[in-house]
């Protein structure tokens, strides 16, 4: 059930930072979640909660700044699979779901989004400071995602 629209964009960002801190804390793999502004390459949330040692480096300042560069991989993947799998005219099912990055020491499953008018472009981010562990990444990233992105959704529209 999305949000209500009457809550105040403080009301709904707290929501969203308790959701965030949730995912980490009840989950296993899931040791950082961020939400990146791809348009005005900015962090616009974070989950306070960390998981194990290592994940301060995968969210660090210097690392997610270069998420900006992701901007258009949702538009790229998207057209790519409309291309190879034509949809009905009116329907609105994405081609993209979600993309997995495998690092040499972690992962990060990134949901892309556009919300408002103009379609600004978000990254929803689930970090795992590990390797190992993509089934469980998954799963859970896949329990907070809706709730998230309904939330976000009402913030940015």
């Amino acid at each position: 059930m999305p949000p209500e629209k009457s809550k105040s964009h403080q009301d709904l960002r707290q929501e969203l930072q308790e959701l965030l801190d949730r995912a980490v804390r009840d989950s296993l793999e899931v040791d950082a979640v961020f939400v990146y502004d791809l348009t005005e390459n900015f962090v616009h949330l974070q989950s306070k909660e960390l998981g194990r040692e290592g994940t301060n480096a995968l969210v660090s300042e210097e690392a997610v700044a270069a998420f900006g560069d992701l901007r258009n991989v949702g538009d790229v993947v998207n057209y790519y699979a409309h291309r190879a799998f034509p949809r009905e005219e009116n329907s609105s099912e994405e081609g993209m779901k979600y993309a997995t990055f495998q690092l040499a020491k972690g992962i990060i499953n990134v949901y892309f989004f556009k919300f408002g008018e103009e379609q600004h472009p978000f990254a929803v981010c689930f970090v795992s400071a590990t390797p190992t562990g993509l089934n469980d990444l998954l799963i859970y990233s896949r329990r907070d995602i809706k709730k998230i992105k309904d939330i976000l959704s009402t913030m940015l529209n």
